[in-house]
């Protein structure tokens, strides 16, 4: 697996990653990216024949990319209440192969349940292969900057 992102929740301190499941070698099946809660002691199939892990120490995907492998590549937390959403918590994802900065507003205790999937932003790729590769929130002004190959972007609210 290949896990390109990374988030620690800012204040439940949960550990969540992306994994980019991408093509089976050969077979031309395109897989599901996920994204992970992360939990000690889990394992998460990473390594592992298919079937070969007992249900009860698989850890928690709580995302699945549902018709096309869209490769994840960076996760941050997005807490401010004056930007996405003032009723949840934002976890925010960048996708490599569409080109997407998505958002989901999480829920729960471990802020692992999806409350809402929405696409944040669609970024425009020109030149050619200019994808997404990082995200990063700016606690104290909210603002979101993502990462392309071409240079780093900032979204701002404007009030």
């Amino acid at each position: 697996r290949n896990c390109y992102g990374m988030a620690f929740h800012p204040v439940t301190g949960g550990l969540f990653a992306g994994d980019n499941e991408g093509m089976e070698a050969g077979t031309g099946f395109e897989m599901l990216d996920e994204l992970n809660f992360i939990v000690e002691g889990k394992n998460f199939e990473w390594g592992a024949a298919a079937g070969s892990i007992p249900g009860s120490q698989v850890g928690f995907a709580f995302w699945e990319s549902l018709t096309q492998t869209v490769t994840p590549t960076a996760i941050a937390w997005h807490l401010g209440e004056d930007f996405t959403t003032p009723e949840a918590e934002s976890l925010l994802l960048t996708t490599y192969n569409d080109h997407r900065l998505r958002q989901f507003l999480m829920t729960g205790p471990a802020r692992a349940d999806i409350r809402d999937e929405s696409e944040f932003a669609q970024l425009v790729v020109s030149p050619d292969n200019n994808h997404p590769i990082d995200v990063l929130v700016d606690d104290e002004t909210d603002d979101i900057y993502v990462s392309l190959l071409s240079g780093i972007y900032v979204i701002r609210r404007i009030e």
